[in-house]
């Protein structure tokens, strides 16, 4: 193997070493995408998702922050968790305000 595609290899990540909140927020993905579910629709309560994933309710909440941030649910209180309709605006305003900002990153 030339010594360039080893560099390249190098830069692989262990997928051992991803967050488990990460891995949780792709599973409730799939749980969705496989439900079929539409916006309006709520996930299992964060108890029974918790005991489904075998997962504490922090790193749940976590998963469920990032679900929020990209528009895919909305959490709330007194009613559950909700499946969004997809907003290109609310998932790049979202994204947009994720970033530093110039005045952070200078000073």
């Amino acid at each position: 193997m030339e010594t360039t595609q080893k560099e390249n290899l190098r830069t692989l990540h262990n997928l051992k070493d991803q967050k488990l909140y990460i891995r949780v927020y792709d599973e409730i993905r799939t749980y969705i995408d496989k439900n079929q579910l539409k916006p309006g629709d709520k996930l299992p309560t964060e108890m029974e998702m918790c005991q489904m994933l075998g997962v504490s309710r922090n790193v749940l909440r976590e998963a469920i922050k990032s679900l929020e941030i990209t528009g895919i649910v909305a959490s709330k209180p007194g009613v559950g968790i909700l499946i969004r309709d997809f907003n290109a605006d609310y998932f790049m305003s979202s994204l947009l305000h994720s970033f530093p900002s110039q005045d952070d990153r200078q000073g």
